[in-house]
């Protein structure tokens, strides 16, 4: 019996592509990131794949630096550098305090990781073309790669940001 229920459990889990386990881990960071830093880090961050999409997306000397595949790379050294500078610049400037504790903390670090998540894969998929350097699952496909998720994924944080951030 436990030998057939630990078999199901198994055969369940190597079904799943790995991609999904990834993006998981990528929300337990933020959400590890929230309780260690505060969750004024993470929308610091949120608020920082903003600026750092545009620019990357006109950044005007691609073709200088790298071509073919390598272009890919440079791009997504673009962005992850740009994100990171502004992200280092306004983290100063954003301020979350906390108004509730235990779960709904940490439902509220769990749903700010979550968004945050999504809008740095969609941001990935669009701006930084990252399916040409990886190819991901079907999943993620259908939760990133349309242009109606960037604009869900882009739209949903500043629905959301009133909820995290309260006067």
């Amino acid at each position: 019996m436990f030998d057939q229920v630990t078999s199901n459990a198994v055969a369940s889990l190597s079904s799943i592509s790995a991609d999904i386990f990834a993006g998981i881990a990528v929300v337990i960071l933020f959400v590890a990131l929230a309780m260690a830093r505060g969750k004024g880090t993470v929308l610091a961050f949120l608020l920082a794949l903003y600026p750092a999409a545009l620019i990357t997306a006109y950044f005007p000397y691609y073709d200088l630096i790298a071509v073919g595949r390598s272009q890919y790379i440079t791009i997504l050294t673009v962005f992850s550098v740009v994100t990171l500078a502004i992200f280092a610049v306004i983290r100063n400037y954003i301020e979350a305090d906390y108004q509730h504790h235990g779960f709904w903390r940490l439902l509220e670090y769990v749903l700010l990781a979550v968004i945050t998540t999504g809008l740095l894969f969609a941001l990935l998929y669009h701006v930084v073309s990252i399916e040409q350097l990886y190819d991901f699952s079907v999943i993620l496909d259908s939760l990133f790669a349309s242009s109606l998720a960037l604009f869900t994924w882009l739209v949903v944080p500043f629905v959301a940001i009133p909820l995290f951030v309260r006067p």
